[in-house]
């Protein structure tokens, strides 16, 4: 029997237990944030994204009435 299997599944456990170690400490860091931190977190989120598109949607407005006074315009020196 060769002892190179028999290396590589000892190999393999080891990175077993490596990888269920990190595995573990992950999760636990994870599990750090309460539901209720979660949620303030999404709420600011949210409230940000909000008043984002708010400025957007005022800044649209505002280059809209804008294109309309240079489409008049145009339309007052074409027909001149």
């Amino acid at each position: 029997m060769s002892l190179k299997p028999l290396l590589q599944v000892q190999s393999l456990e080891q990175q077993n237990k490596v990888l269920t170690t990190r595995w573990n400490f992950l999760k636990d860091q994870d599990n750090s944030h309460s539901e209720s931190d979660i949620k303030a977190i999404y709420d600011q989120y949210m409230s940000k994204m909000n008043q984002e598109m708010k400025e957007l949607n005022y800044e649209q407005e505002n280059l809209e009435l804008e294109l309309t006074k240079v489409l008049g315009t145009m339309d007052n020196f074409r027909s001149k």
